[in-house]
């Protein structure tokens, strides 16, 4: 047996146990504290711009910009203000505007870590005081689902329904079941547009003509004048104002463009000269012609026009409308009045968004306008035609249509220049006033507040292009619960009245006669003896 006391060996264990556990613990508590520094250091260096590095391992790249986005916010040098107001869509499109909306935070997040010059709220749509207090500062009302962009003064609107995105809302479960889908998600491409909008520089200045009888820019109240045409403008990020020479002068150099709208006086020579003089000058220049044929002949727009290789026709542009009976009718005003279809819009940044959303507009009593030569420094071209079936109705106007002395269409109804002004031999678009821009439409009709509703996205789109605002050249998001039946073209129209007046009477007695007949074969018979 060993001499060794057992006390002793006890103690020494002892001893041995208490320092192993005292060191276990000073590594833990070391290795504890190392790895929160670490964490620490490493959520520094993420902040720092020099060390920021993000990668996206997502298949479709869904957490990384576009190389446009990212030049653009590159070069912001103003702070923008980026305000979310959405709440739940309600109906079918609940889950895919959710599944929008839930995109759209992503995005944004992205949009706020690539520069510091945005700054993003999310606001809780259930505080109703906050929000209604932050709608009034922006000066935005009516609008809900949407993206503001602001910086100082300016302001866009972007909608999460058909801006940010488009939507199919499917089929119910009675007429077979589509569940709702997102048919295209276009959110950073507005965002982008809403940006440069803002940014874009101080709010452009359109003058209006005044003094030869023009519409008036300011009415309201009388449908045939431009009041819902100049609210479109201020909503737009324009300042419109009347310019007339005898108390003005020349036009003025702030003038981003000149409308002249409807006239049915005679211009002064030295008007003229002004009016050519700023166009020639890189200014943009947007002219609507008189309705009447004796109105045209008093204006001097066929002389202006002349200048720029353009020949305005004294007829009137009519098309067969269909009366109660569903036939095609004529000798009537109603014959001034038809729709331009998307199909017969020609390609064009103006007209690009109408065709592809498959809109119309609408037109009344206008003249075709027909490029004759074409400018010795620029290009001209049609973008806006009449369908096949119109003619065009010489003065006096009878709407009847001649086949000896009138001829059938189509017929140009619109043109847009572009011409370097002298001294200038390369067209540049992308830079300020190195071209002269010019949109000729043969109706002041048009930009009228009775067509507003039809035409409000054509006028805007026609007043972006001219001043070279083109990534506001765009249409609004269409109702999903307003349905129209088109009726430009007549042909439709009128078998629609032979349907509703002819086939569903005729489809229901007959109809009839074959269930009396059915009750009448399988009736009671009576006994014979």
């Amino acid at each position: 047996m060993s001499g060794r006391d057992p006390a002793a060996v006890g103690e020494s264990r002892s001893g041995t146990g208490w320092a192993t556990r005292l060191g276990i613990s000073l590594q833990v508590a070391f290795t504890g504290f190392l790895a929160l520094g670490v964490v620490l250091l490493v959520n520094w260096l993420a902040g720092r711009p020099g060390f920021h590095l993000r990668f996206d391992l997502t298949e479709k790249r869904l957490n990384t910009l576009s190389t446009a986005a990212l030049g653009l916010l590159d070069r912001l040098e103003q702070p923008i203000e980026i305000d979310v107001f959405f709440r739940p869509e309600a109906g079918p499109l609940a889950y895919v505007a959710d599944d929008a909306m839930q995109r759209t935070y992503r995005l944004l997040v992205l949009f706020d870590q690539a520069t510091d010059e945005i700054d993003v709220t999310v606001h809780d749509m259930r505080e109703t005081l906050e929000v209604q207090a932050r709608l009034e500062a922006l000066r935005v009302r009516g609008f809900e689902n949407c993206i503001v962009v602001s910086s100082g003064d300016q302001r866009e609107v972007l909608l999460l329904v058909g801006q940010l995105a488009q939507f199919d809302p499917g089929r119910p479960r009675e007429a077979g079941f589509v569940p709702a889908s997102i048919l295209s998600y276009d959110a950073e491409e507005a965002l982008v547009q809403g940006i440069l909008g803002v940014t874009s520089g101080d709010t452009l200045k359109v003058y209006f003509s005044a003094g030869h009888g023009e519409r008036d820019l300011y009415d309201l109240d009388d449908v045939t004048n431009l009041g819902a045409l100049h609210t479109a403008l201020v909503q737009d990020g324009f300042d419109a104002a009347w310019w007339q020479f005898e108390k003005d002068g020349p036009v003025p150099d702030d003038c981003s463009a000149l409308a002249i709208i409807g006239p049915t006086a005679p211009f002064s020579e030295q008007e003229l000269g002004a009016v050519q003089n700023y166009v020639d000058g890189g200014g943009r220049l947007i002219v609507a012609t008189p309705n009447r044929p004796e109105d045209l002949d008093r204006s001097s727009i066929p002389e202006l026009l002349d200048r720029y290789g353009v020949e305005v026709s004294p007829g009137l542009v009519a098309q067969p409308f269909v009366d109660s009976t569903g036939q095609m009718a004529f000798g009537d005003t109603r014959n001034a009045a038809f729709r331009v279809l998307s199909d017969s819009m020609l390609p064009h940044p103006i007209t690009d968004p109408l065709r592809q959303g498959d809109r119309n507009i609408v037109f009344s009593f206008a003249h075709e306008v027909s490029v004759v030569r074409q400018p010795e420094r620029g290009t001209a071209r049609p973008i806006l035609r009449s369908q096949p079936i119109t003619w065009l109705d010489l003065p006096p106007n009878d709407f009847q249509p001649d086949p000896d002395g009138e001829i059938e269409g189509p017929f140009d109804l619109a043109i847009v220049e572009v011409i370097a002004p002298p001294g200038v031999h390369d067209v540049a678009p992308l830079e300020a006033r190195t071209e002269s821009r010019i949109v000729i439409v043969g109706s002041a009709d048009v930009f009228c507040s009775k067509w507003f509703e039809f035409n409000v996205d054509f006028m805007r789109n026609v007043f972006n292009w001219a001043v070279s605002r083109d990534f506001r050249v765009n249409i609004s998001p269409r109702d999903p619960d307003l349905r129209r039946l088109s009726i430009g073209d007549s042909g439709q129209a009128a078998g629609v009245a032979r349907f509703a007046q002819w086939i569903v009477p005729g489809a229901c007695f007959l109809l009839g006669v074959a269930i009396a007949f059915a009750r009448r074969s399988k009736g009671p018979r009576r006994k014979t003896s």
